[in-house]
């Protein structure tokens, strides 16, 4: 999801909701330990190769991280358009 600008936040944080609901449920689904199984490589700081289990928290976190940021932008917002009314 690159920003351009043309998308709404609300619906952009839905999105992001959605995204982070998928990889809580693929969790769930993989709670037999199967994760262990299937590693990735990371790049971003170096993380080397991961589970599958560590690859999802590293999404969930990312995930939520945004939607702060998108919180704190939207806040921002409203303040700025508060302060021209």
């Amino acid at each position: 999801m690159e920003p351009t600008g043309n998308v709404p936040v609300e619906e952009i944080r839905a999105t992001l909701h959605k995204q982070q609901k998928q990889c809580l449920d693929i969790l769930d689904a993989l709670s037999a330990g199967q994760g262990t199984l299937y590693h990735v490589r990371m790049s971003v700081q170096n993380l080397g190769k991961i589970d599958l289990y560590q690859w999802m928290y590293f999404l969930v976190q990312h995930q939520k991280r945004h939607l702060v940021q998108l919180e704190k932008i939207l806040q921002e917002w409203r303040r700025q358009k508060a302060k021209k009314i």
